[in-house]
């Protein structure tokens, strides 16, 4: 339904890096799905991301590295099915995200 009506999730990744142990914790199994950039994939959803600053650090290398291992900063894997590629994660902070607010003329 997202990719239908051309909606622009904007996920941050560096939450499931800082906060994925507590989202498992706070909500169970179902949390494995926090950002799932995976079903963005599957069903043609553009991945965007961002900070989220001041929740996060600007910090694009922890973000990529986050999305592209889903790690947490305690090291578990968190909806390992929804990493993304580093290319992914790049375009994610870049292109996408100049699309997103019609911007892409900029890139």
């Amino acid at each position: 339904r997202m990719a239908d009506l051309e909606v622009w999730p904007v996920p941050q990744p560096q939450h499931v890096y800082l906060y994925g142990n507590g989202v498992i914790h706070a909500i169970g199994n179902i949390g494995e799905h926090y950002s799932p950039y995976g079903w963005f994939k599957q069903y043609d959803v553009p991945i965007v991301l961002s900070s989220d600053t001041p929740v996060a650090e600007p910090d694009a290398m922890e973000a990529i590295y986050a999305a592209v291992t889903r790690k947490t900063a305690q090291g578990n894997v968190l909806g390992e099915e929804h990493r993304i590629t580093l290319t992914e994660s790049f375009k994610g902070y870049t292109i996408e995200a100049a699309k997103s607010i019609h911007n892409e003329h900029l890139v």
